[in-house]
């Protein structure tokens, strides 16, 4: 899906990325990780790493 925004200032750009920047580590499934989201693997990464 493509969608066009515009914002009124650069602080509201820079909120709408870093909203879209979690959604996507939240809710995005890539199969190179096993259709886990990135943010499932960075903790289950930081709890090996912490582990170790």
């Amino acid at each position: 899906m493509l969608w066009v925004q515009t914002f009124d200032t650069v602080e509201e750009f820079r909120q709408a990325l870093l909203k879209f920047k979690e959604r996507s580590n939240r809710h995005w499934l890539p199969q190179r990780h096993g259709y886990v989201s990135p943010a499932q693997v960075r903790d289950a990464h930081a709890v090996t790493t912490e582990a170790a």
